[in-house]
C-alpha cells in the first residue's frame, strides 16, 4: 500500500513520529509518536492545508510516498469510531483511542477516516511497532504549495 504525506524538506526522511509525539494530533496525545499519512496525494494536500496556517507554511516542502509492505492495512469501521471523532478541535476520546492503539502495538498501520473527506482515509503508522521494517520511503519529491487552496 502506498501512502503520502507532506512535510518540510528537513523532516522528509524522518520516520520516528517525533512531530506527533511533541504536539499530538487528532489520533494521538502528545508524548506518543505517530506518523500521519493519507491514502492519496490529494488528501495529503488537503490535510496539510487544514492543519498548517498559510503564513506558517515553509517554502521547502516534500511529498513523501511510503510503501507499507503489508497485504492488508486494517480499517477502523464506523462502529469503532470514537464519539465525536470528527469534532474540531479533536476531542479527547479520539486521542485516547488512537493513543491506546499506538501503545498496544497490535498493527503497524491503521486506516482512519478523514474529517475533511470522511469517505477517504488517512493512515496512521506506529513507528514503535516491530514491523517498521515493512515501511520504506518509495519516493520524495519537492512540493510547492499552491496558496489558492487556502484562499
Amino acid at each position: 500500500m502506498l501512502v503520502y504525506r507532506i512535510v518540510p524538506t528537513k523532516f522528509a526522511k524522518d520516520m520516528s513520529g517525533e512531530g506527533a509525539r511533541l504536539f499530538g494530533g487528532r489520533w494521538n496525545h502528545a508524548g506518543t509518536p505517530c506518523i500521519y499519512t493519507s491514502a492519496n496525494r490529494a488528501l495529503a494536500i488537503l490535510e496539510y492545508s487544514a492543519n498548517v496556517p498559510l503564513q506558517q507554511m515553509p517554502a521547502n516542502l516534500e511529498m513523501v510516498c511510503f510503501d507499507i509492505k503489508l497485504k492488508e492495512v486494517p480499517v477502523l469501521t464506523e462502529a469503532q469510531y470514537p464519539k465525536g471523532w470528527n469534532s474540531i478541535p479533536a476531542k479527547t476520546g479520539t486521542k485516547d483511542y488512537g493513543t491506546a492503539w499506538l501503545q498496544e502495538r497490535s498493527t503497524l498501520a491503521l486506516q482512519v477516516p478523514s474529517v475533511i473527506v470522511p469517505e477517504e482515509y488517512n493512515v496512521l503508522i506506529n513507528p514503535l511497532h516491530t514491523d517498521m521494517r515493512l515501511l520504506s520511503i518509495k519516493s520524495m519529491q519537492p512540493f510547492s504549495f499552491d496558496a489558492r487552496v487556502k484562499k
